[in-house]
């Protein structure tokens, strides 16, 4: 856990820093943390976006993210660390927020350690979000959204988990540059 926030209060903290720069069409970073309600964990998120089209008021993005989710109870570990490409429309109608909506596949890597003995697997991983980013300044946003994760049957120890999915609630901090 300490690990994942160093890893956050890093990335939050460079993402500050590029927000001084001048900003360039299209490409932006992105850090948030999600409270997965079902499984009661946060999911740490950072992501990589750029705009590959506008039409009227509707921005078109596609983004890389990386996800971490780790928790620890009873001698059992477990780790969640999904790689996603996500697709974004940003409506920018508004001068103050953005809407948005969005969709992504990818895979995630899940790896258990009961009592030392540890086994991973990876899944096919889809989401979908929607939110709003309110507009601090003209290269930095402050996000709120939900999000749905599922997670395609793991196979742990010759046992499968079926079917995992969770709903979030989100916050983050966009920058453009």
């Amino acid at each position: 856990m300490k690990k994942a926030k160093y890893i956050l209060t890093a990335s939050l903290t460079l993402i500050a820093l590029m927000g001084f720069q001048s900003v360039q069409a299209g490409a932006y970073l992105g850090a948030g943390v999600g409270y997965m309600i079902d499984s009661e964990e946060e999911l740490l998120t950072v992501h990589f976006g750029y705009e590959v089209a506008k039409k009227g008021k509707v921005s078109h993005n596609v983004e890389i993210e990386i996800g971490h989710v780790e928790d620890s109870e009873m001698g059992v570990d477990l780790e969640i660390n999904p790689l996603m490409l996500n697709y974004r429309a940003v409506n920018t109608e508004n001068n103050s927020y953005d809407l948005y909506f969005g969709l992504g596949i990818g895979t995630s890597n899940v790896d258990v350690d009961v009592f030392g003995i540890s086994d991973d697997d990876n899944v096919l991983t889809v989401q979908a979000m929607v939110g709003m980013d309110f507009k601090l300044n003209q290269t930095a946003s402050l996000r709120l959204g939900y999000r749905y994760l599922y997670l395609e049957s793991v196979e742990l120890f010759d046992y499968d988990l079926d079917d995992l999915d969770d709903h979030l609630v989100e916050v983050g901090l966009i920058v453009k540059f």
